[in-house]
C-alpha cells in the first residue's frame, strides 16, 4: 500500500527531473537596426531582435558593446539622455567607472531591465537589456521591438550577445558548485554578431583618417551583407574612388560634393541593395564629415598657391 501511494510521486519527481532541457546554442538570431537622427546631432537606435523557430531556446538578455577610447574619443554630451523605467543605476555607475563607455539613453520593451554593464570574460563596457520575466522573453519563431539606444555618438558597428533563458538551478549535478562549468556552458549558448550601434566622433578630426574609417564601413557592410549587388557596388566603389582623389584638391567643395554623391548612390538604393543599417552607415557619416570639415588652414593655402 505504502508502494502504490508512493510511486506516482516518485514518478512525478523521475519526470520533473527529465523535463528540464538545456537549450540548444542560438543559431540564426537577428538584431535588426533603424537609425533616425535630429537636427541637432541626437541618434535614435531601434532594434527588433528575432528568434528563429528553429531555436528550441527563449531570448532572455540582449547586450552591445560600447565601450570607448578617451585617447581618440570625443566625449560626447549626456544631456537629455534618459534611461528605461528599470534601469539598474547602481551597478549601471560602478560599470561605467570601471570602463569609458559611450554615453546613452534608452528604452527597453514591457518588463525588461536596462543598464550598463561589463560582461563575463570581457574587459569591454556594454549596455544591455533584460527580461524579467519568462513571458517577457523572446520565444523562438517570435520577434520584440521596443529596444533602443539615444545617442549622439555616431553610427559604427558594433559586436552584440544575446542569450537564452538557462536554468541554471535546474541543471545536472556536474554543474553544481561549479561556477566556470557553468560560465563555460552559458558562453557556447549565446549567439554573438554585429549590429549598428553609436560610436562617438574622433576626438582630432583628420579627414585622411576619417575617410580611411569611412571606406572600411563600406568594406565590411558588404561582408556582413548590409550592402548587396554588383550594381550597388559598382556605383558605390565609384563614388569612393572620386573621393578619394579629392582628398588634396585645394577646393573643398569638391571634396564635399564627392561625399555628397556617396549620400546620393546610398539612397538611391535604400532597400534595392543596401539595408537600413548600410544606409545609415554611410549617410550620418558623411553627413558628419561635410560637417566638420575645416575650412582650408594658412599652410595648405600656401601650398596651393605654390602649385
Amino acid at each position: 500500500m505504502k508502494i502504490r501511494h508512493l510511486l506516482p510521486f516518485l514518478l512525478v519527481m523521475v519526470a520533473d527531473c527529465r523535463a528540464y532541457e538545456i537549450p540548444r546554442p542560438l543559431t540564426g538570431v537577428k538584431a535588426q537596426a533603424t537609425v533616425t537622427s535630429t537636427d541637432d546631432g541626437v541618434f535614435s537606435y531601434k532594434y527588433m531582435i528575432v528568434n528563429p523557430s528553429n531555436n528550441n531556446g527563449s531570448i532572455a538578455s540582449f547586450y552591445m558593446f560600447i565601450d570607448q577610447d578617451p585617447s581618440a574619443d570625443k566625449v560626447s554630451s549626456t544631456d537629455g539622455l534618459s534611461q528605461c523605467p528599470k534601469f539598474f543605476r547602481v551597478s549601471s555607475q560602478r560599470a561605467q567607472k570601471e570602463r569609458p563607455m559611450t554615453p546613452v539613453g534608452s528604452t527597453a520593451p514591457d518588463n525588461w531591465t536596462c543598464g550598463f554593464s561589463r560582461l563575463a570574460l570581457s574587459n569591454k563596457g556594454s549596455f544591455g537589456w533584460s527580461a524579467m520575466q519568462d513571458g517577457a522573453m523572446i520565444q523562438p519563431g517570435k520577434s520584440l521591438k521596443g529596444f533602443s539606444l539615444i545617442s549622439r555618438g555616431l553610427p559604427a558597428i558594433r559586436d552584440i550577445i544575446i542569450e537564452p533563458d538557462l536554468d541554471s538551478d535546474q541543471l545536472p549535478d556536474e554543474y553544481e558548485g561549479d561556477v566556470g562549468k557553468t560560465v563555460a556552458l552559458e558562453k557556447t549558448l549565446r549567439w554573438t554578431g554585429k549590429t549598428i550601434g553609436p560610436r562617438d566622433p574622433p576626438h582630432v578630426f583628420i579627414k585622411e583618417s576619417f575617410i580611411e574609417y569611412f571606406t572600411s564601413l563600406k568594406e565590411q557592410s558588404v561582408a556582413l551583407g548590409w550592402i548587396t549587388g554588383s550594381e550597388v557596388d559598382k556605383e558605390l566603389s565609384a563614388a569612393f574612388a572620386k573621393l578619394k582623389t579629392k582628398l588634396a584638391t585645394c577646393d573643398r567643395s569638391e571634396l564635399k560634393e564627392a561625399m555628397s554623391e556617396v549620400v546620393k548612390v546610398s539612397q538611391r538604393f535604400e532597400g534595392k541593395g543596401i539595408t537600413a543599417e548600410g544606409l545609415a552607415l554611410l549617410v550620418f557619416n558623411a553627413k558628419y564629415f561635410n560637417s566638420t570639415l575645416p575650412a582650408l588652414s594658412t599652410a595648405e593655402k600656401q601650398a596651393c598657391k605654390a602649385r
